[in-house]
């Protein structure tokens, strides 16, 4: 992180220092044409040899280390204009020098099991043989491996969208080397990540386990986790920061909750403490009980003396308001107690006004019991008169009750006796020319009509039958049977038409128009014949 952060400063997007190129450095990508043209003719043999100490010195002092954009490294000669993705000789280390044996492209590579394994950085050929070219050119102390006469094909390796090798999971030392992975860094097997949004949800997942929260700074983060591999998965700074911002940002709401939630612990926590106290009472100022608890953890919980000033006073409230509910509580349950005993005496309590209630000489038989003596003679009136006015209210939903059981009591008694000349009706015994005195021998020794007789209220049994007889003359259209008396020429009712010839009509008439039962008939001609009547009277009045 230190070089990366060395690079950043370094670095001048304005041009200072040289420009940055683009591609991946070290992995065979591509230069740019304009790093390509700097380079062109600058490019050193294969298997040069460093210059004198001063000349080294003097060009190692011409090279100097940037980061592009997208936090890589790359390099930039003053003198000569060059620019770089590889690091130049000149700033090699011995270990760094060596490492590329002749100074070819080839780079040699170690396993994590330990087995040796070599890497062409232009052509991406990786081989677990020495290639011929470096085993007549191995700097002394290395092991030379003999060429073998035909290299072994080339191994073709998957990358992710960083450009990194992915390195199957299990993978033996006979299996084919992990492209890339440096004997000095690299990583344990596992973590190498096929997607961007794996890389970051294993750098977030190590967040977590780490316990970083909205309030950390990106150094207290490097601090914590920049030793677990994870912190690797994403390969730039940038990225880091950016997955470092976006799981803080994730993070805000429920730091928040647990911000809330230890703050309710808090509150608590110092309520309990007041309660626990017999020394807080009513009058308790904040000084007294910052003295009394001024050792007290749960205390300093609280930072604020604003805080703690009105939970001192929400609890004085709280413990205030307690005491009289208390104290409310004794007193009905004192109160119950003397009920109990008026309860017994319910035989001397009047509910009649002119009579009086009773109240003197109740409360005085009950004056020697314990339960009339818990109580002060106010709390005694009080407690008759509440038991007065809840025998008031059982007198009256008692009577509000029964009012409603006779009611329906009576309403059943008129369905019953309705029902009763409907069926008496059907018979023939009652009809739509039936008076109340001819109907009454049918119907005045059933229990229907003895039912209907014994309301208190309501219709009677005559109205019940006027109404019933009413109802079923208005079923019968007699309009429209005197205006097919009167359409008919052969047919005229008279003042010598007798009741006969008038049914024998109503007989021959459709029955498709008219449909007529016998009990209408007989009041069709009842209607007729009245009617004719007042008809030949009227005459006779008019000469």
């Amino acid at each position: 992180e230190s070089e990366r952060d060395g690079g950043r400063g370094a670095m001048d997007l304005g041009g200072r220092g040289g420009p940055a190129p683009r591609g991946r450095a070290g992995r065979g990508m591509p230069i740019p044409a304009w790093m390509a043209a700097q380079q062109q003719g600058q490019q050193p043999a294969l298997g040069a040899r460093p210059a004198a100490s001063a000349a080294s010195q003097q060009q190692s002092a011409d090279w100097t280390e940037h980061l592009s954009p997208d936090g890589r490294k790359y390099y930039h000669n003053r003198q000569t204009g060059t620019t770089t993705w590889e690091k130049p000789k000149e700033l090699q280390t011995e270990s760094e020098k060596t490492s590329g044996l002749d100074g070819s492209h080839w780079v040699r590579y170690t396993t994590p099991e330990g087995k040796p394994y070599y890497h062409n950085k232009h052509t991406g050929e990786t081989s677990w043989k020495c290639p011929p070219v470096l085993s007549t050119t191995a700097p002394t102390g290395d092991p030379v491996v003999e060429a073998a006469p035909k290299p072994e094909p080339a191994v073709a390796v998957q990358r992710d969208e960083f450009g990194v090798p992915i390195v199957p999971k299990g993978v033996s030392g006979g299996s084919g080397p992990a492209e890339g992975s440096r004997e000095e860094d690299a990583p344990p097997a596992g973590y190498q990540y096929a997607t961007k949004a794996e890389a970051k949800a294993a750098f977030k997942e190590l967040l977590a386990e780490k316990k970083v929260t909205s309030r950390w700074t990106w150094d207290e983060c490097v601090s914590a986790a920049s030793r677990d591999s994870r912190f690797r998965a994403l390969r730039t700074l940038p990225e880091q920061k950016q997955c470092f911002q976006e799981f803080q940002e994730e993070r805000k709401a429920e730091d928040k909750r647990g911000d809330q939630e230890k703050a309710r612990a808090a509150r608590r926590s110092f309520l309990e403490m007041l309660s626990s106290s017999r020394e807080v009472g009513q009058g308790t100022t904040l000084a007294q009980a910052q003295a009394l608890f001024e050792l007290d953890g749960r205390w300093h919980a609280i930072h604020l003396a604003r805080e703690r000033s009105r939970l001192l006073l929400d609890h004085l409230r709280s413990s205030a308001k307690r005491e009289k509910e208390g104290r409310e509580s004794e007193r009905r349950a004192r109160v119950d107690d003397f009920k109990r005993l008026l309860r017994q005496c319910d035989g001397m309590i009047k509910t009649d006004d002119e009579a009086g209630t009773g109240c003197r000489e109740v409360l005085e038989a009950l004056e020697p019991k314990p339960a009339s003596k818990a109580l002060s003679a106010e709390e005694r009136l009080g407690a008759f008169q509440e038991h007065f006015r809840e025998i008031l209210r059982r007198e009256e939903e008692e009577e509000a009750r029964t009012r409603r059981e006779r009611l329906a009591r009576e309403r059943r008694s008129r369905e019953a006796f309705t029902s009763l000349l409907e069926g008496a009706s059907k018979r023939g015994e009652v009809g739509m020319c039936s008076t109340w005195g001819a109907a009454l021998p049918v119907v005045s020794k059933t229990t229907e009509y003895a039912d209907l007789k014994s309301n208190l209220a309501g219709s009677t049994p005559r109205e019940l039958f006027e109404d019933f007889v009413r109802v079923r003359r208005r079923q019968v259209d007699l309009a429209a049977v005197r205006k097919a008396v009167d359409g008919d020429e052969k047919f005229d009712i008279g003042e010598g038409t007798t009741r006969e010839e008038i049914l024998a009509f109503l007989d021959a008439l459709d029955p498709r128009e008219f449909s007529l039962s016998k009990d209408a008939k007989e009041y069709v001609c009842l209607e007729l014949l009245e009617s004719a009547a007042a008809d030949a009277e009227g005459g006779q009045a008019g000469e």
